[in-house]
């Protein structure tokens, strides 16, 4: 799996989970969820294209 689809199913997960989240709560779970992290163009390329 691709870094990008590993941070797409996270961000799924976490909004199943929360419901609501702006793009700055998401860019941060993942940065704390993954050791390399995600740039915030990445966050909104995801939130864009799903």
């Amino acid at each position: 799996m691709s870094r990008t689809g590993r941070l797409r199913e996270e961000v799924r997960v976490y909004l199943e989970e929360n419901d609501t989240a702006n793009t700055v709560e998401i860019f941060d779970h993942l940065n704390g969820r993954f050791r390399w992290g995600a740039t915030m163009n990445q966050v909104g390329n995801i939130l864009a294209k799903d």
